[in-house]
């Protein structure tokens, strides 16, 4: 996503009314992508999915800042299109993004776990497993990997959970409540579901991590470890 994950298809890189860039996804030079992601909405994006979709190309527009994800959420991104890649998928997916976060050094999924009594090794584990059924393709490259509707609307979900809990940027509690808000519906829901993990559980353990505090920086995983530590609500 905007030079994170979304790769930069045949040289194409398109620039939003927000600085962002919206990036073409697949395609081969001198032939219409069948899909496109374009990043941001406004006079870019209504121009540039009119252009598309009179291609015939399928167009999504994900109307979010990306330059507003936590360090630890755009490094997860990145993880997750490694994870892709690894694993022969032409696509990046909601499970690449969760193994990325639960096996994150240091990172906040696996420390909220913890305090739920959930085995997040075993969580791992598991979503790793329906990784490994999927379908590999060989031959691929980083610049020809797409990402998935499905995980485009778990980002949209995740911004939909920062503000409601009136944060600014999208961190790793947001990207886990929109997971745990596909139940059983997808295969990460399914898994997170088996381990306990319910948006109840998860909000009471969040609330003792990060008391009252609001994510207003790139990395608010300090100021949550000082409240941890020292008892001391950093707002």
């Amino acid at each position: 996503l905007a030079g994170l994950m979304v790769p930069q298809v045949a040289g194409t890189l398109l620039q939003n009314d927000r600085g962002g860039k919206g990036i073409l996804l697949p395609g081969v030079p001198g032939v219409p992508p069948a899909e496109v992601v374009i990043l941001g909405a406004g006079t870019f994006g209504a121009a540039a999915a009119r252009a598309f979709q009179g291609l015939g190309a399928s167009v999504t527009i994900l109307d979010m800042d990306l330059n507003r994800l936590t360090q630890k959420s755009q490094e997860a991104v990145q993880a997750a299109q490694t994870r892709a890649l690894r694993h022969g998928h032409p696509e990046v997916d909601g499970e690449h993004l969760l193994s990325a976060l639960l096996e994150q050094a240091d990172g906040l999924a696996p420390r909220l776990l913890q305090r739920m009594g959930v085995d997040a090794e075993g969580l791992a584990r598991e979503v790793e497993r329906e990784l490994e059924r999927r379908p590999r393709q060989t031959g691929l490259s980083m610049d020809r990997l797409n990402v998935s509707p499905r995980l485009v609307q778990l980002f949209e979900r995740a911004e939909t959970e920062q503000k409601r809990l009136k944060d600014e940027y999208v961190s790793v509690e947001h990207l886990l409540l929109a997971f745990i808000d596909e139940g059983k519906n997808s295969a990460a829901g399914r898994a997170l579901t088996s381990f306990g993990v319910d948006r109840d559980r998860f909000l009471e353990a969040l609330t003792a991590v990060r008391g009252n505090q609001r994510v207003t920086s790139a990395t608010p995983e300090s100021a949550y470890e000082a409240l941890e530590k020292y008892g001391v609500d950093l707002v």
